[in-house]
């Protein structure tokens, strides 16, 4: 997967269609477009303020800061953040958690999931198993499975994000034996 990118008709239609109106929360534009090349990464950097807090609320917890919002339609699903170390849960991850916490509710295909880092194989199952239609990260600290999700049709959106970049990359320096448990390679 190329950096920040996501599908879209044409690159001209987009701005355009940006330029005159804001997405709202689940209803994203389909094609390419590259974020970096448009004002629409500083919007998704805004709405990932609410994955930030949670990432945050880990951390004070004495866990790892992921955070990470399950939206439809501009309302809020669920919510959850990393709780491996607080409940000695190795699958207690923060999107598995955000899923938990939004409970059964059919159809997922036309909703975002938020994540202060772009979500692993394990929370990568979960997407794809429901069928999230969008992934919005920060993969910088961790490239997660960007082509593999896809490759299974959802959309992927890297958001470039300095805040989740510099949470991350403090708590791997910090607590590199704990970061390392929890991608898989102690």
């Amino acid at each position: 997967m190329s950096k920040a990118v996501f599908l879209y008709r044409t690159v001209t239609e987009f701005i355009t269609n940006f330029a005159s109106s804001s997405f709202p929360l689940g209803h994203l534009p389909q094609g390419t477009v590259n974020l970096q090349d448009s004002n629409l990464a500083s919007k998704y950097i805004a709405d990932m303020s609410l994955a930030i807090e949670e990432a945050r609320a880990g951390l004070r917890e004495g866990g790892i800061p992921v955070g990470s919002i399950l939206f439809r339609n501009g309302t809020i699903l669920g919510r959850g953040h990393n709780m491996r170390i607080q409940r000695n849960d190795p699958t207690a991850h923060a999107e598995i958690e955000c899923l938990r916490n939004a409970g059964r509710i059919g159809n997922y295909t036309d909703t975002i999931l938020f994540s202060t880092l772009m979500p692993c194989h394990l929370c990568a199952g979960a997407i794809i198993q429901f069928k999230i239609g969008t992934v919005v990260g920060e993969d910088l600290n961790f490239g997660g499975t960007g082509e593999l999700l896809e490759s299974h049709g959802v959309k992927v959106i890297d958001v470039d994000s300095k805040e989740c970049v510099q949470l991350m990359a403090d708590f791997i320096r910090d607590n590199p034996k704990l970061w390392n448990e929890d991608i898989g390679t102690l």
